[in-house]
């Protein structure tokens, strides 16, 4: 949209549109009439619930819900969580709040009249295959409900409805949970704070524009639903994160959405278990002592690196190995010599890209615009690994040719498997499936760290140099060979050592890197707190976008 006022010059950037028709919030809450029409959906996707394949787009959103059975993401979330955490277990004493139909079908054929289905309006279900639904207002009729009635209470998007103190009706609730009872619940969360409001002098519109829908009382901030379920039911964990023990393969079969896989959402399922830890906690900590830490194993030796100094380094390369003025030993085409490619069954085994930047949402679009911007012609990268950012900074300039520094030692294939079920390192590897990250660990495996990162950047052979060297010493070596750079990255250990060898011996190099936002064992962002300390002592300004951070002078 522009603002005209005057003569104004023809702008030429390129701009895209999109353009939405609203409807008003009255009618934005009717559901159409008219079902969308079923799309051609990939042969792989099966509803956990009815083992259907064709999902439909819902609300906006893809494939959404189960053309057969109606169940949106969070229904079949549910179906999943409870079938891997032994909630569908025959005999049990179970209470569903507003019941969705396939669970109750599931549960009455599990439990018979051990099941109680309920809902404030059960008229509404009377219609339906299950005419067994109870009435049951949760704001008055709790308290007569004797204790340690139910060994499973489960609920959907339901709590926001509750026009009373929710944390009474969920105080109730655990009363009559009987011990070693499992309690799972949804709902809906925005932002931090929950808002809520029970006032009756509410409109329908207001509360349609504040909470999402007319009829809700409030929307949950997801710090204050986990400070409520904490002063409730206990010390958590209570968050369910799906990637932690399913296979992302599974997931995406059932079409559960990306953010509903970790973290805090309206998808999200919150449980807990009466007097034990529940059993997602149970199975966490059983996979987490083979998951990753959120950082690469530093290699022995790495400490040592660390300290060297510029005497040690000379010490470690005598001048015979780079005599002054030699035209034999300097230069681009010598380190290529020095430093030759390794040899790999090339045509056997495809390349793939696996870069530490939460799957392109890492901020690196500002070094790829100083890469354009300045024409960086010699680049160097420190800490390499499989090659997925050189593949960026390659990509980006054609002229641009790339010195890796990174040892490649030890063998990354269990922390590559371990990163598909970690909370955080997951983002990673979203664009793989299992079945191609138990490829890549295979050939970690069998051919090392250094040959399988260089078949990922095979077709930037001529241009991309590998140095198999720590830093800073690696950076010193190749200031002795008078290797001109233009740009130095910086994604290794997290000190300043590496900062000050590459501002010494590099003055006019650009210096960016990774890591702004890592946080210690202590919490501590120790690599941002080097960079501020740097930039203040060598008049530097700042700039940072999510982990990746460069230097302005």
């Amino acid at each position: 949209m522009v603002r005209r006022s005057g003569v104004q010059e023809p702008c030429y950037t390129n701009a895209t549109f999109v353009m939405r028709k609203v409807a008003s919030p009255e009618m934005r809450s009717v559901h159409s009439a008219v079902q969308p029409p079923v799309q051609e959906r990939a042969k792989d996707l099966e509803c956990p619930i009815c083992k259907g394949s064709e999902y439909e787009d819902f609300n906006g959103r893809q494939n959404a819900r189960c053309s057969t059975r109606r169940a949106v993401e969070r229904n079949r979330l549910m179906w999943m969580i409870l079938d891997r955490l032994g909630g569908f277990e025959p005999g049990k004493r179970v209470l569903q709040l507003a019941p969705e139909p396939s669970l109750a079908r599931k549960f009455s054929e599990l439990s018979g009249d051990a099941y109680h289905g309920a809902e404030v309006n059960a008229e509404r279900f009377q219609k339906s295959q299950n005419k067994s639904i109870r009435m049951l207002d949760l704001c008055t009729d709790l308290a007569a409900i004797p204790d340690a009635s139910y060994d499973v209470i489960l609920h959907n998007h339901v709590l926001e409805h509750v026009p009373c103190d929710v944390r009474e009706v969920l105080r109730q609730l655990d009363r009559i949970l009987a011990p070693g009872g499992l309690h799972f619940l949804s709902v809906p969360i925005r932002g931090e704070k929950t808002d809520e409001d029970l006032s009756p002098d509410l409109t329908d519109a207001e509360r349609l524009a504040r909470f999402g829908e007319k009829d809700h009382m409030r929307i949950f901030g997801s710090s204050d639903l986990r400070d409520l379920l904490q002063e409730v039911w206990g010390t958590g964990p209570h968050l369910i994160e799906p990637i932690e023990i399913f296979d992302r393969d599974d997931l995406r079969r059932a079409a559960i959405p990306t953010a509903a896989r970790q973290g805090a959402s309206g998808h999200s399922v919150f449980h807990y278990c009466k007097g034990a830890h529940p059993p997602a906690v149970v199975l966490a900590e059983a996979r987490s002592k083979s998951a990753p830490k959120p950082e690469r194993t530093i290699a022995p030796g790495a400490s040592a690196a660390v300290r060297t100094v510029r005497n040690e380094v000379d010490a470690s390369y005598p001048a015979e190995d780079a005599p002054p003025g030699s035209q034999i030993m300097l230069g681009l085409e010598a380190l290529r010599r020095d430093n030759p490619w390794p040899d790999f069954p090339w045509e056997d085994h495809a390349p793939f890209k696996l870069a530490l930047d939460a799957n392109g949402d890492g901020g690196r679009d500002i070094v790829l615009r100083e890469i354009v911007a300045k024409d960086v012609r010699l680049m160097v990268e420190v800490g390499c690994f499989l090659g997925g950012s050189a593949l960026h900074w390659l990509t980006a300039n054609p002229d641009l040719n790339l010195i890796g520094v990174d040892p490649w030692d030890g063998n990354w294939a269990d922390y590559v498997l371990g990163m598909a079920h970690h909370p955080s390192m997951s983002l990673h590897v979203e664009h793989l499936s299992d079945t191609e990250v138990k490829r890549i660990a295979r050939l970690l495996s069998d051919y090392g760290n250094f040959a399988v990162a260089l078949n990922n950047l095979r077709d930037f052979r001529h241009r991309f140099y590998p140095v198999r060297r720590f830093s800073p010493e690696a950076l010193y070596y190749l200031r002795r060979r008078e290797i001109p750079v233009d740009m130095i990255y910086i994604d290794a250990f997290k000190h300043r050592a590496d900062l000050d060898a590459a501002y010494a011996l590099y003055p006019d190099a650009i210096l960016c890197g990774d890591d702004w936002l890592w946080p210690d064992e202590s919490g501590c962002f120790v690599m941002q707190e080097a960079i501020k300390e740097f930039a203040r002592d060598h008049g530097f300004e700042i700039e940072a976008k999510r982990q990746t951070w460069v230097l302005h002078k």
